[in-house]
């Protein structure tokens, strides 16, 4: 995977078009940090060699993912938004030795990782709407 200049794919750094998906790695007790943000845009879609749309979107959720594990995210959490609104949100069941492993890393080091590529094979990220939250939250804790 190509280098990633984290600064050129955060909602706070770069101008992002309104319709352009924007996936961040959250934690529950900050939902709305946008810090660690990736852009489904014509970068992203040119990086990992895919069209703009769906793939892109996916492989910025799956950047965002990777972030989160990187900074020691216990839980798989990952928001989604686009111009400004949240759309939905992601999760996914977690490895603390995974999480671990990937810690301090950066995103090109652990996306290189057996243990991060088996977690993202064989646990992909499940789409929720944002609607589900509040519910999500509730039976997540």
């Amino acid at each position: 995977m190509p280098s990633v200049d984290k600064s050129a794919n955060s909602w706070e750094n770069r101008p992002v078009n309104n319709t352009i998906l924007v996936a961040a790695a959250v934690t529950r007790d900050d939902l709305w940090d946008t810090t660690y943000s990736y852009a489904a845009d014509e970068d992203m879609a040119e990086m990992f060699g895919v069209e703009l749309g769906e793939d892109a979107e996916t492989a910025a959720v799956q950047m965002a993912d990777v972030r989160g594990l990187t900074l020691g995210h216990e839980e798989r959490l990952v928001v989604v938004r686009a111009g400004g609104t949240v759309l939905a949100f992601f999760t996914g069941p977690s490895d603390a030795a995974v999480v671990e492993a990937a810690r301090g890393l950066s995103v090109d080091d652990a996306w290189e990782l057996p243990a991060v590529q088996k977690l993202l094979a064989d646990h992909p990220l499940e789409w929720h709407d944002i609607s589900e939250l509040d519910v999500w939250l509730g039976d997540a804790r």
